[in-house]
């Protein structure tokens, strides 16, 4: 199966992904984990531990790492199309490969098929099952946007080997909103297993998103892509996207900001209102 679809836009620069406690840490790493554990149960706050150590406690209590190591293109591979080329030798991430060995053999592949995208807005896709990630033919026009979309689905690999919470597709969400918008259309109440979607759609769209799904100011469409983007696998994987364009130095502040407007509002940073940045564009913390 898909395990995740990335839709988003890239950014300029790619120097970031979060890792676990199953990559194969160096001792500083790993002292860093201890700290930050021991932080954690002296009741400091994730902000402090994060600027400390570089390591926060992240859905369903699992212990994720802020890597600060860029990676690069080796070589532009857009002339390559419908081949497999493994991950190692499309880009310089010597840091990835030393925690994680197997994802160098990751095979990475630029396709039209349409069983892989029948959806031309999804830029690449991370199939679990084949080990492998997909990049839209026409998606990925240059390396800059090559390296993120990389970027986003070797996050979703990572999600993979460290048993956090995956990715989702846009396929799965437009079924959910569909569901949902024809429960809306008749009348029915809307099932409560879609409670979770619900609450995400109101920290979306606002308390009436109903009356406005009613007054067709948003539609199938748009609550499909609301889903996709509140689901914590793709937030995480996002949050990477987002993160790639940040300054080192101010990566760890913007990181637990994002962390707590997630935590406290039930959204992500797309989601976010102008209010929410400063002069500099970047997310003011909480």
């Amino acid at each position: 199966p898909i395990v995740a679809e990335n839709q988003v836009s890239p950014s300029d620069e790619a120097q970031y992904n979060i890792a676990g406690e199953n990559a194969i840490l160096n001792p500083s790493q790993i002292s860093a984990l201890f700290t930050a554990k021991q932080m954690d149960e002296n009741g400091d706050d994730r902000d402090k531990i994060i600027l400390a150590t570089n390591w926060y406690k992240g859905e369903g209590g699992k212990w994720r790492m802020m890597m600060n190591f860029d990676f690069k293109l080796k070589e532009d591979f857009l002339d390559k199309k419908d081949k497999s080329i493994k991950l190692k030798d499309i880009v310089d991430y010597k840091e990835l490969f030393n925690l994680y060995p197997q994802l160098s053999d990751v095979e990475v592949e630029i396709t039209s098929s349409k069983i892989i995208f029948p959806d031309s807005k999804v830029n690449a896709s991370y199939l679990e099952s084949q080990n492998k990630i997909f990049i839209n033919n026409g998606k990925g026009n240059n390396k800059e946007q090559l390296r993120l979309y990389i970027g986003h689905e070797i996050q979703h690999a990572i999600q993979s080997i460290e048993g956090f919470k995956g990715g989702t597709n846009y396929r799965n969400e437009y079924s959910k909103a569909t569901e949902i918008a024809n429960s809306i259309r008749n009348g029915i109440e809307i099932n409560s297993k879609f409670n979770t979607e619900q609450k995400a759609l109101s920290a979306i769209y606002g308390a009436d998103w109903i009356k406005q799904f009613e007054d067709g100011l948003i539609n199938e469409n748009n609550i499909a892509q609301a889903l996709y983007e509140a689901d914590f696998g793709e937030i995480e994987a996002n949050m990477v996207m987002y993160l790639l364009n940040t300054p080192e130095e101010l990566r760890a502040n913007t990181l637990a900001a994002m962390l707590n407007i997630i935590n406290e509002r039930g959204v992500q940073y797309s989601f976010l209102t102008e209010n929410d940045y400063d002069a500099n564009g970047n997310i003011k913390p909480e």
